[in-house]
């Protein structure tokens, strides 16, 4: 869990009851709810100046990143209880604890070396985002594998992307054999003395 506070010049509009309050999405706008995880949790500070939120395992939202309130929430000016209520805003998230951007990073491939008729199959399992958060993946090959093969298997590509939160990337034998068959295409005579690698 990670502690994200936003101040405010203007306190929270009197209208709302921070000891009946019942979540986050009472005070932010659905782009910014959708980004804090489903079991965070929002406080005012009892000047109601100060939301502090914390999210959980699965939040996106990051310091520096937009934060957009409801209209209706904060009151404009320095005009106390007589100030109209603000209209949808939008501020910038930042955290009182230490910033620690670590991701531990676990690949596996298996099998770590196959036929061309074979099955491959990428996993990230065991890897963690910062904060304990679930990591996504976006799948790609990079120059070390021949561009014939990465053509080829860019389908294969695009539909596991998709699925971000998915920790693994399989090809089907099929897929595997016609990037394999592309790859003998391009290197031509070279093909029975280069290793071939998808990395």
């Amino acid at each position: 869990y990670t502690l994200r506070v936003l101040s405010f010049t203007s306190p929270a509009s009197c209208a709302i009851d921070v000891s009946q309050f019942t979540g986050c999405g009472d005070i932010l706008a659905p782009q910014t709810y959708s980004q804090i995880g489903s079991a965070a949790s929002c406080v005012w500070s009892a000047d109601r100046s100060q939301l502090d939120i914390v999210m959980d395992a699965t939040s996106t939202l990051r310091p520096g990143a937009n934060v957009t309130i409801k209209g209706n929430v904060l009151r404009c000016g320095n005009q106390g209880v007589a100030a109209p209520a603000a209209p949808q805003q939008t501020v910038t998230a930042f955290t009182n604890e230490q910033v620690v951007e670590q991701m531990t990073a676990v690949m596996t491939a298996t099998p770590p070396r196959t036929q061309a008729c074979g099955r491959v199959l990428f996993s990230v399992t065991g890897s963690e985002g910062s904060a304990g958060r679930i990591v996504a993946t976006r799948w790609s090959f990079g120059p070390s594998t021949p561009s014939a093969m990465r053509t080829s298997l860019q389908a294969t590509l695009d539909s596991a992307n998709l699925q971000p939160d998915v920790p693994a990337l399989y090809i089907s034998p099929a897929a595997f054999f016609a990037a394999t068959e592309a790859a003998r295409v391009e290197l031509g005579s070279s093909w029975s003395t280069t290793p071939v690698l998808l990395e």
